[in-house]
């Protein structure tokens, strides 16, 4: 859906459920669940010094008993990128009814240049997401961080760069974040992220957890110097013991977004719910009695546990019909879809831990129904991730394998 005032001004684009009363929001529509947080996929064009915002109100018996605003500025034509903001509850119970509005510009300063297009919004139950896990936030001070993420920023400039900035070759949204080695001549300042608190035994916990998450996923590009070996690491905990673990190295160059995924492994004897997690990202291998070997880069993106954020252009996601078909498969499987354009297609299928297991040529695509046959021929059985690769395109689809 796309947002936009009309030309004159007069109108601001928006919609959704109730309308404003002053600074209120009034009307809207029954509901009766109590969501853990709202999201959607947003691309936009916000002109300079406007502001799109998503305004929500829960309310039980006529009062207010949850709220948020999720602010939208910037650009970001080219990818939808997922946004989601924590519902800021005031008291228990559950709601009764919903006021949700979608704008494209400041409804008291309207601007008619800019657009806003929504998607896929929707609320989240209860789970928990990695904070700033698009790596869109950052705090502004002498020195940039991730918000809600630890690096090595803090302990001073002494070569003219930081070893972890933000930058703008990103997967989705307009930031990613950028790791890479230092070598201060005896040493190297290391291109290392991570939530949660560095013990003397290893990685304590950083953010809390409520459910069972059995891999951790994200996008990554590696440039390594030397050899080096880039990391993601995750460990699961209760009550501050380790529960659960799981770790994704690569030494390969990685030159193009790509997806990793770290499956956790829980020890045989947990049989219960972690409360807490750690995260760490490094552009080097981690370890007791490891270092970094050159000045390698490693740049990352939306980061989750047990979904991948797939961005999708606007084209490609009201156009592109794709489905697999049989899926489990055990000889083969028909992956068949539909291009809105002509363009070169590359089509890769990884497993879960990352490593490549089949690659197709890249090909020069006729807009229409296309269609490829994956044989399971080399692959066991288990669960895989399809690839489409795209100028305007890009769509990732699991494939289970079975015997």
């Amino acid at each position: 859906m796309k947002i936009q005032s009309n030309p004159a001004g007069t109108q601001a684009g928006s919609f959704g459920y109730g309308s404003f009363s002053g600074s209120k929001l009034i009307g809207g529509i029954p509901f009766t669940s109590r969501p853990d947080s709202f999201a959607g996929y947003f691309a936009y064009h916000i002109a300079a010094g406007d502001t799109a915002s998503v305004y929500l109100v829960l309310k039980k018996s006529g009062n207010v008993i949850g709220s948020d605003t999720l602010l939208i500025w910037g650009t970001n034509t080219g990818f939808y990128s997922r946004k989601k903001a924590r519902i800021n509850y005031r008291s228990a119970g559950t709601p009764d009814s919903l006021m949700l509005i979608v704008t494209a510009t400041n409804i008291r300063h309207v601007n008619p240049s800019s657009y806003l297009l929504a998607d896929n919004l929707g609320f989240v139950p209860t789970s928990i997401s990695l904070p700033n896990g698009d790596f869109e936030s950052w705090y502004s001070r002498s020195y940039l961080d991730p918000i809600g993420w630890t690096s090595e920023n803090s302990l001073g400039l002494t070569t003219g760069e930081y070893p972890v900035t933000d930058t703008s070759n990103h997967f989705g949204g307009r930031l990613g974040a950028k790791l890479k080695n230092i070598n201060q001549g005896s040493y190297y300042q290391l291109g290392y992220l991570y939530i949660g608190k560095q013990g003397s035994k290893g990685i304590l916990p950083g953010i809390s957890v409520n459910q069972v998450d059995t891999f951790f996923t994200g996008y990554y590009k590696f440039f390594p110097k030397n050899n080096d070996t880039c990391t993601f690491a995750v460990s699961m905990f209760r009550h501050d013991s380790l529960v659960g673990s799981g770790q994704f190295y690569s030494k390969d160059t990685v030159s193009s977004w790509t997806p990793f995924v770290v499956p956790i492994t829980y020890i045989p004897s947990f049989t219960g719910t972690p409360d807490s997690a750690a995260i760490q990202i490094a552009a080097y291998k981690l370890g007791s009695k490891t270092s970094p070997r050159g000045n390698s880069i490693l740049m990352v993106d939306d980061v989750s546990f047990n979904t991948f954020s797939t961005a999708i252009s606007e084209l490609s996601e009201t156009a592109l019909r794709f489905s697999i078909a049989p899926n489990p498969f055990s000889d083969y499987t028909l992956a068949q879809f539909e291009m809105p354009v002509s363009e070169t297609v590359q089509i890769k299928l990884y497993d879960f831990a990352g490593r490549e297991m089949k690659s197709y040529p890249a090909t020069l695509l006729p807009a229409g129904k296309q269609s490829l046959r994956i044989s399971s021929e080399g692959l066991a059985p288990g669960m895989y991730l399809l690839v489409l690769n795209g100028g305007t395109i890009f769509k990732t689809q699991k494939l289970v394998v079975v015997r």
